[in-house]
Formats: structure tokens, sequence, C-alpha cells
């Protein structure tokens, strides 16, 4: 068959189907039941008008509408409230390390701490301090003592300054507030005597 004889033959059985179905409305013969839910426009038994098609169900019951009432998120994490609770553990952990002593320096107040003696050049010196224990320790520039946070600026020959932030006391510039604490080089009543 040619390429002319399949169009024809595709046109005439296209008219068939379409003349066929619209001569079964047209006589009577089948008659469309509207859908459920649906009333019927005309009663029982009358005759339907030939253009008269069956009413077609609301527009609005055939698109989807998402109501997220009582729904969970899609987007939020199922495991959110463990999130949260592993956040809290870990900065609990922050706040109590950066609350315990590290060193024996930070485990007793600077009170108890007893400046022996300062070693060293100016630019680079070095101070020994007691506790009440009687052990030794040595002091540079920038280590912590003293349960208050304290730290050494300065060391100079007969003293050392010890810093401290005070709670609450807001200096100049929103800065807080800092206590300078001097511990200075106390003599023994007989040294330097021959």
């Amino acid at each position: 068959m040619t390429r002319k004889g399949e169009a024809i033959a595709v046109l005439i059985m296209a008219v068939f189907i379409f003349s066929a179905g619209s001569a079964g409305a047209r006589t009577g013969d089948a008659v469309a039941s509207p859908p459920r839910g649906v009333a019927a426009s005309t009663p029982p038994g009358a005759a339907t008008p030939p253009d008269a098609r069956p009413p077609v169900a609301a527009e609005s019951s055939l698109i989807f509408r998402y109501d997220p009432k009582g729904k969970p998120d899609p987007f939020k994490p199922f495991l959110e409230a463990e999130l949260a609770l592993r956040k809290l553990k870990e900065l609990e952990r922050q706040r109590l390390q950066r609350s315990l002593p590290l060193s024996p320096l930070q485990r007793a107040p600077l009170d108890q701490f007893r400046l022996v003696g300062v070693g060293g050049a100016p630019k680079g010196r070095t101070a020994l301090v007691q506790d009440q224990a009687g052990k030794y320790y040595t002091l540079n520039k920038g280590v912590p003592i003293g349960t208050n946070n304290g730290r050494v600026t300065e060391i100079l020959a007969d003293r050392v300054i010890i810093e401290e932030p005070v709670a609450g006391d807001v200096g100049k510039k929103g800065k807080r507030g800092v206590k300078r604490i001097e511990m200075k080089l106390g003599r023994v009543k007989d040294e330097g005597k021959p």
C-alpha cells in the first residue's frame, strides 16, 4: 500500500469511529448517566436535547489542595530533639570545662601563694611562688593563676602584678573591669645578714 492509500484508510476509520459515537447519542440508544454524587438535570423518562451534555463534576474537587494541619513538616529533621539535646550537653560540657581549673595554680586563691623569688633579664623575667603545701611553681607573663581567672601581666624586680576580671563591673568603652593585685617579694628577717 502506498502512503496515499494509508492516509485515506486512516481518515475513513476516523470518520467511521466519530460518526458511530455521535449517531448513538442522537438516536437515544446510549444514554450517558451522570457521575455519582451529581444530580441529573432532566427528570427520568424525559427526552434529552441533542446537544445536551451530562453535567461534569465540580472542578474544585479535581484540584488537589494540601492542608498541613495535623501533619508533620516534611522539611523538619526527624532527630531535632536529639540534636538539640546533644548541643545542650556540648554547651554544658564546654561551660564546665571553662570553669574547671586546669593547673594547680588555678586551684587555690591568690592569697595562698607567696612570692619567693624573681630571676632573669628585665624582658624575660620568671617568678617563683610557693603554695601552702610548700610546693614551688614558676610564673611567666600570661600564666593563669588563682580561682578568679587571674593572669600574670607583669613581673618586676621585686613584685608580680596579676589582673583578675571583676564580674558585673563595666569600665570605659564597655570593657569589663579589672582588679590589679600585686604579690610583693617578702624578705626573711635574717636574709642578707652575715
